[in-house]
């Protein structure tokens, strides 16, 4: 038996999916099962080419994640259907509940898993360094299930079958933490799209120069209603968040146009906006290897473009 943990995105429920078939298919056929958690049952939860979808009902989803609730109801889950691969995807929340999985059962997990696979009944994965400049590949040792979480994988396994239109919900009960007790949930009033989630990107390199270049970057990305990423030299620097990196070692997008500012094209950054339906780089490195994966290609400063872009917008009364 395979498990993935959904999530609201129908696009990565389906590479999961895609995914979990292709070791199936390794595995004697094993029966796949999609998991969701929250309050509510909604439309995203529906039609999937699975054997069984299952919400993980928790009535305080919409305020915090009670992972010790979900972890309870999940080991119940597993000691009856004889579970041996469970699928997280790479979200703030799965990372939390599979750590959390892993440890109240004495299993495995693999984290950043860009790759999933099975060689000689042996499951193997393979992940990047923290740096990102090379890659581990690591195999599962000990009883199952394996627990593994990924990010933007990738098969060509069709996932065929009929489409799941039931759910069948399970309450999530247990006692919670005893140690650990909610006293208020604040929201941040300004928080961000999910980056993952974007139709439209703009992202700004080392090439940006400094955090000035970069705030400009950030006013020009917001008059077109567009999300903001960064490098990884851009995080590192301070002038992005963590949530905002784009590549190896940070979000994997697919958005319909990326826009890279001043971004040189390291291999780590690539795979993480490759998959984006337009590419727009400007850079003035002709050599930049950026300029080999882009649709258009601007050779040009790119502090310059980003300054007069936004001049030209605020002229026209777009403020």
């Amino acid at each position: 038996m395979i498990y993935i943990i959904g999530e609201e995105n129908r696009k990565r429920n389906n590479q999961l999916i895609m995914k979990a078939r292709e070791l199936a298919n390794c595995m004697n056929d094993r029966e796949i099962k999609l998991l969701f958690l929250g309050n509510k049952i909604i439309d995203t939860y529906k039609k999937y080419e699975v054997d069984e979808i299952i919400l993980l009902k928790n009535s305080a989803y919409q305020m915090y994640y009670d992972n010790e609730k979900l972890v309870q109801t999940m080991i119940g889950l597993i000691n009856e259907d004889d579970v041996d691969l469970i699928l997280f995807p790479s979200n703030a929340q799965c990372r939390e509940l599979a750590a959390l999985l892993g440890a109240r059962l004495d299993r495995a997990l693999m984290t950043d898993c860009t790759n999933i696979w099975m060689q000689e009944n042996e499951c193997m994965g393979m992940k990047p360094s923290l740096d990102g400049t090379h890659f581990s590949i690591c195999h599962f040792e000990g009883e199952k299930p394996y627990l593994a979480v990924v990010k933007n994988v990738e098969s060509k396994v069709s996932a065929p079958g009929k489409k799941i239109e039931d759910i069948r919900v399970i309450e999530a009960k247990g006692s919670g933490s005893e140690d650990v007790h909610l006293i208020c949930v604040e929201r941040k009033e300004d928080a961000k799209k999910d980056i993952k989630d974007a139709e439209i990107i703009f992202a700004g390199g080392r090439g940006m120069l400094n955090e000035d270049s970069f705030l400009a970057l950030r006013k020009l990305a917001s008059l077109y209603h567009a999300s903001i990423g960064g490098s990884r030299p851009v995080v590192d620097s301070g002038w992005a968040s963590v949530d905002e990196q784009v590549g190896q070692t940070g979000s994997f997008v697919h958005p319909k146009v990326y826009l890279a500012f001043g971004i040189s094209g390291a291999v780590q950054h690539i795979a993480g906006m490759k998959e984006s339906q337009y590419i727009i780089a400007v850079n003035n490195q002709k050599d930049s290897p950026i300029f080999r994966y882009c649709d258009y290609g601007i050779y040009s400063d790119a502090n310059s473009i980003v300054r007069n872009m936004i001049n030209l917008l605020c002229q026209t009364g777009d403020k």
